[in-house]
């Protein structure tokens, strides 16, 4: 619109400003970026359901426990239900993480949806009521 107006000098002004600031605050926030988020020493604890069929209950059990038996993600807790009316089993795991939850929790339900008998595979961040409940079944 300057340049139209013809006062080309403050349009390349302008246009000077503007990729002047585009490139000193664009390696600004690839730091920033970088950094990390939130504070990674305080774990984070995380609930892991799977469903499979009875059969498959001892070998997904196996597995889950092998794929959490590292440092991190670690296995808390783990509690089995057989469902009576049907065929299935539920898996419900507390893991505990230091840090970001994301990328582990992802690898892990990717290694066991590959598993025939899953039917179902979730999980989500524990609220406070959950932490209290398993950490008073903890004690039990």
């Amino acid at each position: 619109m300057l340049a139209a107006s013809g006062r080309l000098t403050l349009a390349l002004l302008g246009a000077a400003t503007v990729v002047a600031v585009h490139l000193t605050l664009r390696p600004t926030s690839r730091l920033i970026d970088r950094a990390p988020q939130g504070n990674s020493d305080t774990p984070t604890q995380v609930i892991f359901h799977v469903t499979c069929d009875r059969r498959d209950e001892a070998h997904v059990r196996a597995l889950l426990i092998q794929l959490l038996s590292s440092t991190d993600p670690r296995l808390a807790g783990l509690r089995i239900r057989r469902g009576e009316d049907d065929d299935s089993t539920s898996l419900e795991a507390s893991v505990v993480l230091d840090g970001a939850p994301g990328a582990d929790m992802e690898q892990l339900v990717t290694r066991l949806s590959l598993e025939p008998g899953v039917r179902d595979l979730h999980w989500h961040l524990a609220d406070q009521d959950e932490q209290a409940r398993a950490e008073r079944e903890a004690l039990v």
